[in-house]
Formats: structure tokens, C-alpha cells, sequence
């Protein structure tokens, strides 16, 4: 993953949180886990079939893990209006 993925990421990963938090507590909900484990960077799941923004759902067993990946094209377009 390069530094500017890992930064958009990041940066993604805490606006996510923020919103998730945000909305909990509008909601008076109980916090759940972060936003951010689910949240997979583009670079990591290119070696997997299909592109650009999407869910992916892994079964193992009796075990599922669910992750969400946001395009590069999406990533830029939500930071583009947080970056200064």
C-alpha cells in the first residue's frame, strides 16, 4: 500500500468513525464496533475479482467477515471536501 492509500485511509477511516459516532449518539444507540473494521483499502483486495467500491463477504466455516471497500475514485471525491 502506498503512503498517499495509507493516508487517504486513514483519513477516511476517521471521518467514517466521526459519522458513526455521530449518529449513534443522535440515535442515543449503544456504541458498536468501529466503522473501521470493516473498511478495506483498494490496494489490499485487487488481487480479487470485480473493482471499484464495493462490500465482499468471506464464509469460513461458521465464521463470515464482511468488508467494504471504497473506490480510489470515491476515497478522492469524499477527501476532496474535507482537505483544506
Amino acid at each position: 500500500m502506498s503512503a498517499r492509500t495509507e493516508s487517504a485511509h486513514d483519513r477516511l477511516g476517521a471521518l467514517a468513525l466521526h459519522v458513526q459516532r455521530r449518529l449513534e449518539a443522535f440515535y442515543a444507540l449503544d456504541p458498536e464496533a468501529p466503522v473501521t473494521e470493516y473498511l478495506v483499502a483498494p490496494g489490499d483486495v485487487a488481487h480479487l475479482p470485480g473493482g471499484g467500491s464495493r462490500t465482499l463477504v468471506a464464509r469460513d466455516g461458521d465464521e463470515v467477515s464482511v468488508g467494504v471497500v471504497a473506490s480510489e475514485l470515491a476515497w478522492d471525491a469524499v477527501l476532496a471536501c474535507f482537505d483544506p
